[in-house]
C-alpha cells in the first residue's frame, strides 16, 4: 500500500513520507482506473487518428467534386480567352480600310478599281450631255444672231 501511495504522490509531484498519517487508499481501484484511462487513451488516440484520416479523405473528395463542378466554368473561361486571342489575330490580319496593305484596305482598293468603268462611263455621259447642251445653245445663239440685225453688228 505504501508503494501505491508513493506512486500516487510521485504522480502528483509530492514527496512520500511513510511516517505521515494518510488516509487509506485502495490500490486495486486506482490500478483499475489507471488501466481504464490507458485503454480510454488508446481508444481516443485511435478515434482522433481515424477522424484525421477521414477528414483528409473528405477534404480530398470535396476538392475533387469542387473541381468537377468548376470544370464547365473553367472550360468556358478557356474558350473566351481563346476566342479573344483569335479575334485579335483576325483583326490584325483584316486591318482597316485606311491601312492600304491590310485585307480590308486591299478590298476597298479593288472595289474602287471595279467602280472605275462605271464612273468613267457616267462621267463621259455627263461630258457628252454638256457638250450637246453647249452645242445646242451655241446653235441657238447663232440663229438668233442671224435673224436679229442688231445682233450681227455686235
Amino acid at each position: 500500500m505504501n508503494q501505491c501511495l508513493a506512486e500516487l504522490c510521485t504522480a502528483l509531484g509530492r514527496q512520500f513520507s511513510p511516517q505521515e498519517t494518510r488516509p487509506t487508499v485502495n490500490c486495486n481501484v486506482l490500478t483499475e482506473h489507471q488501466q481504464t484511462l490507458a485503454s480510454s487513451d488508446d481508444t481516443i488516440t485511435k478515434s482522433v487518428e481515424s477522424a484525421a484520416t477521414t477528414e483528409t479523405a473528405l477534404v480530398a473528395e470535396q476538392k475533387r467534386l469542387s473541381e468537377k463542378l468548376n470544370e464547365p466554368q473553367q472550360k468556358y473561361q478557356t474558350y473566351k480567352q481563346a476566342l479573344k486571342e483569335w479575334q485579335t489575330a483576325l483583326e490584325a490580319i483584316e486591318g482597316s480600310e485606311t491601312e492600304p496593305e491590310s485585307l480590308k484596305g486591299l478590298q476597298l482598293r479593288v472595289a474602287q478599281i471595279n467602280e472605275l468603268p462605271t464612273k468613267l462611263a457616267h462621267h463621259t455621259r455627263n461630258i457628252r450631255q454638256e457638250d450637246r447642251r453647249a452645242n445646242f445653245l451655241s446653235v441657238r445663239l447663232d440663229r438668233r444672231r442671224e435673224y436679229r440685225p442688231d445682233a450681227k453688228s455686235a
